[in-house]
């Protein structure tokens, strides 16, 4: 996802403890995200929970 890009959450494809994680953070269906920015080597993304 490009820094600055928003998406929406439609599928939660996470299984067993995975899924729980980001359940438990908010990640849900129709929550919208946005892309702040990249680690430097690229692996990692820091995302923003804009509203659901």
């Amino acid at each position: 996802m490009p820094i600055g890009a928003k998406a929406k959450v439609t599928t939660l494809t996470a299984t067993d403890s995975m899924r729980r994680r980001l359940l438990d953070i908010g990640l849900i269906n129709g929550t919208v995200v946005e892309c702040l920015g990249r680690s430097p080597q690229g692996d990692r993304q820091l995302i923003l929970f804009v509203e659901q």
